[in-house]
């Protein structure tokens, strides 16, 4: 059972809720129950990313929990926020990011008032996730352990510029990119130009820190091995599972060892979980 923070105020579309919604798995639980559980726990909060529904999420995310290799002290917590639209699919991506900045927003003050007992916070993000997670982080109390943003939906400087507070509240961050994932490659350079004609102080032609790695000046404290070889073809829907999938057992490291095979695509999400568990770990 996994338990999750659910920022929705539909299963589809729509907008943030009013107050985060604690649940396991798709049950409402309470706030104390919540708080009680994360008390002494090393916390790993992951995120999907956009046009993701409730259901989807709960899936995704709840598949990708069984592939971390996380010691009996730590806590996986599910987040689930409104990266999604009924009525306009996928071409609704200039109008997500203030959703995701809405959904930081929310979470924040629930985290610094529920959240006082785990020993640690961290997160984990994918695609536009990362934005929700990054407006998060600068509006907490505390200092974050770690953050990996895997296939980040956000420009490419956002450490150094629009989140340079919350990467000086965070004291590790990887990055996963991929050359290869033709969302970022071609969707975010489009959204990004719609985007600065809604809000005109949005940067032009960036690239996304999910597909290059982040540009410089880079944080002390960010792990300049995120590449993913060329040659092993990940996609953005790569690194999170819609199904269940077998564990890969060797150990995910960037860059890899001369030898090490290609993760085939059902391989993929076990890999980026095994990368992210090692930097979690470490």
């Amino acid at each position: 059972m996994t338990l999750f923070l659910d920022l929705r105020a539909t299963d589809a579309g729509g907008f943030p809720a009013d107050e985060v919604t604690p649940r396991e798995d798709f049950t409402p639980i309470s706030v104390a129950d919540i708080a009680g559980r994360v008390t002494g726990r090393d916390v790993l909060v992951g995120t999907h990313g956009f046009n993701v529904n409730r259901t989807n999420g709960i899936q995704e995310l709840s598949n990708w929990e069984k592939l971390l290799s996380l010691k009996p002290t730590d806590l996986f917590v599910g987040l689930l926020w409104p990266g999604d639209s009924r009525f306009a699919p996928i071409i609704d991506y200039p109008i997500e990011g203030p959703v995701a900045i809405q959904s930081g927003k929310l979470l924040a003050p629930f985290l610094n008032q529920n959240f006082t007992g785990a020993n640690s916070l961290s997160f984990v993000s994918h695609s536009l996730g990362a934005r929700t997670v990054l407006e998060t982080i600068r509006r907490l109390n505390r200092r974050v352990r770690f953050l990996t943003l895997m296939a980040g939906a956000i420009e490419d400087d956002c450490l150094s510029e629009e989140y340079r507070d919350a990467a000086n509240n965070i004291d590790q961050i990887s990055l996963l990119a991929s050359r290869e994932d033709e969302v970022l490659e071609l969707a975010f350079p489009i959204g990004n130009l719609v985007e600065s004609i809604i809000a005109p102080t949005h940067p032009f032609f960036h690239c996304a820190v999910g597909r290059a790695g982040a540009r410089p000046p880079f944080p002390v404290v960010l792990n300049k091995n995120w590449q993913i070889p060329d040659e092993w073809h990940y996609g953005h829907l790569n690194y999170l599972p819609a199904s269940p999938v077998a564990p890969r057992l060797n150990p995910a490291v960037l860059p890899p060892a001369e030898g090490t095979a290609r993760p085939s695509d059902d391989e993929k999400p076990a890999w980026s979980a095994s990368f992210v568990s090692g930097r979690f770990e470490s």
